[in-house]
């Protein structure tokens, strides 16, 4: 988990070495290892190290080759397909005479160009001055796993690993970006590039960013592919061939100078990557690093999941460490606001805080977690649509006899509705569902948010805004490649980057894994969720490594009364009243008559019930959208 900053004068004028201290002052935190810097003219770079990986330990950033001409690096992150990218490049003739991810990523951009980090699979974000072609070029990894910030306002080009690096220039406007605060209200993001700075970007994941004479352009460079199909005749097939995917995604993130740490829930997810994790162990099939699992302890039954992860760590062989959450309070949130000029955490991530402060006390650099699960195997609501399309009635009614994503449907009334919102209303042209939107009384956004305020910023066409989809795709694979472009997931991870970073933590995400998202979205929807099961395809994987009664679990913690006793915590009612939000006329104190009436106020949140986006009542754990109270 490395820092880096980057100053690059389209102007011409020397690069300031003043204000590329204060770039790396802002990432101190990171600078585990040390760190340091270089400049060449107009341009300066610097590097806050942390290492995470044996070959971090042996290299110095930034990197550079000698010379007037050089060819300059810095690099947050790791290369997965090492061995693969050496051979490509031998076969090229620019064998790297070091064992470091750096110079494999700067012989990839020497080979191949702004093709080069299609060809990197990996966690990262760099930089790369290239001297003789006079240019700056950025990239940052397909998933968003590692963030890369930048401002430019044509003369001058700052990028940084953190959001709060680049206000260190006075030169820097600070004005809000009201549209984007507005979607934070609504818990929704609909911009791929947007922060809450009107003038700040960040480089969206699997983009670049050019700078040269011509000005600074962004593009992507991948993309996942809809036309690529991965069928077989049998389950078991489907099984063996992700396992195989899933073991390389492990593998890939093993690699750490010590002992490795891993969440360990108890859930379907984390429990599969501890098994997964100690069977590479086992098979000699990868580094041998030692495996500690950690897992959040609850009190509250409805949180408590320690008989799972216990039930896993002893049929494994090995010790869960029990760690008690860590809950926000008003002093810390105004602190993280202060730091960052940017939003505190969020209650979720939070309660990890005192478990990476214990793996900080033992040494450890590293933590596996199970995120990306839920996104990439969870299923598709609108798998409906495809029955409908091919006509399959049959299917589509056994379907909806035992299927449990849209909770228990006792009448045929709630299958109807259910068949209605889920598989014919994404049928519908465009033009129709923004006809139907406009009839609606209800707004789309919170009743706390001004009215005016919403029309000023254009609130409901942002809301209304569809993701650009490569076509064709059936309508499942929109789900899952809507995960991989939305830009809340991005904004999730930069902010669990930002928490494990300054405590001088390195979370490493499998199931984030490049290669595991093309399988997954390359299988058919049967095999990601079938009848009353999601996750299909991994608990048939998970056979004979995990205990039964967790690779059969259907069952999840339900985490609501965390944030409800948060929100508590930080004030209640009472913290919006002095929200600077409402002095400028952004949103209303008194939001909807007949919630106040009522006792309560509609928060847009997660669902602490079934994970989904939606208003929450605060004196409750529900989702009201799904749930009712409302």
């Amino acid at each position: 988990m490395s820092g880096i900053a980057v100053i690059h004068n389209l102007d011409g004028k020397p690069a300031e070495p003043q204000l590329l201290t204060r770039m790396l002052d802002a990432i101190a935190h990171r600078a585990v290892d040390g760190r340091d810097s270089w400049i060449n003219g107009a341009t300066a770079m610097g590097h806050a190290r942390m290492w995470t990986t044996p070959e971090a330990m042996h290299e110095k950033q930034p990197y550079y080759t000698g010379g007037a001409e050089a060819l300059c690096l810095v690099l947050d992150g790791r290369v997965d397909n090492r061995a693969e990218l050496r051979a490509g490049l031998a076969a090229a003739g620019a064998e790297p005479r070091e064992d470091t991810d750096a110079e494999l990523i700067l012989r990839a951009w020497q080979c191949w160009g702004e093709q080069s980090p299609r060809r990197i699979i990996g966690d990262f974000a760099y930089a790369i001055w290239d001297g003789p072609q006079r240019r700056l070029f950025c990239a940052r990894d397909t998933c968003g796993i590692r963030p890369l910030f930048y401002y430019c306002d044509g003369r001058m080009l700052l990028c940084g690993s953190e959001l709060h690096q680049l206000l260190v220039c006075p030169a820097v406007p600070r004005e809000p970006n009201a549209a984007a605060v507005a979607e934070y209200m609504c818990a929704t993001l609909t911009g791929t590039d947007e922060t809450l700075f009107r003038h700040l970007r960040r480089l969206p994941p699997a983009h670049y960013l050019v700078a040269d004479s011509r000005g600074v352009t962004v593009r992507r460079y991948y993309d996942l592919d809809p036309a690529r199909t991965i069928r077989y005749a049998t389950d078991e097939q489907y099984a063996e061939h992700f396992l195989e995917v899933f073991k390389e995604a492990v593998r890939c993130r093993l690699r750490v100078p010590g002992a490795v740490a891993a969440e360990l829930s108890g859930g379907l997810d984390s429990s599969s990557v501890v098994v997964t994790a100690l069977a590479i162990q086992r098979e000699g099939s990868g580094p041998s690093a030692p495996l500690e699992c950690f897992s959040i302890m609850y009190d509250e039954p409805e949180c408590d999941e320690r008989h799972y992860a216990e039930e896993v760590a002893a049929a494994s062989g090995i010790r869960c460490n029990f760690v008690a959450p860590t809950l926000l309070d008003y002093g810390k949130c105004l602190e993280q606001v202060r730091r960052y000029s940017d939003l505190p955490d969020y209650v979720n991530g939070a309660v990890f805080d005192g478990l990476r402060e214990e793996l900080v006390r033992r040494g450890l650099r590293v933590l596996l977690t199970g995120f990306g699960g839920d996104q990439w195997l969870q299923g598709s609501e609108h798998y409906l649509c495809d029955f409908i399309t091919r006509f399959q009635w049959r299917e589509l009614l056994r379907q909806l006899q035992c299927d449990w994503r849209f909770g228990k449907l006792d009448s045929r009334i709630d299958k109807w509705r259910v068949v209605l919102q889920y598989g014919l209303k994404p049928l519908l042209p465009r033009p129709v569902v923004r006809l139907l939107k406009q009839l609606r009384r209800r707004p789309r956004y919170p009743y706390s948010i001004e009215p005016a305020f919403a029309r000023e910023v254009r609130l409901a066409e942002r809301l209304d805004r569809d993701p650009p989809r490569p076509l064709p795709m059936s309508y499942a694979q929109r789900t899952i490649y809507d995960y991989w472009v939305l830009p809340w997931l991005f904004h999730l991870l930069e902010m669990d980057d930002r928490s494990n970073a300054w405590a001088g933590v390195e979370g490493r995400h499998p199931f984030y894994d490049r290669r595991l998202s093309e399988f997954v979205f390359a299988i058919p929807e049967e095999q990601r969720a079938r009848l009353d099961l999601t996750k299909f395809i991994l608990r048939e994987a998970m056979k004979g490594l995990l205990p039964e009664r967790i690779r059969q679990r259907r069952t999840k913690g339900q985490f609501g009364r965390v944030f409800i006793e948060t929100f508590n915590r930080i004030g209640g009612d009472r913290f919006f009243e002095t929200m600077t939000m409402e002095s400028q006329g952004w949103s209303t104190p008194s939001g909807c008559s007949n919630c106040v009436a009522s006792g309560w106020r509609l928060i847009p949140a997660i669902c602490g019930h079934c994970g989904r986006r939606s208003r929450l009542n605060s004196g409750s754990a529900k989702c009201l959208r799904l749930h009712g109270d409302g």
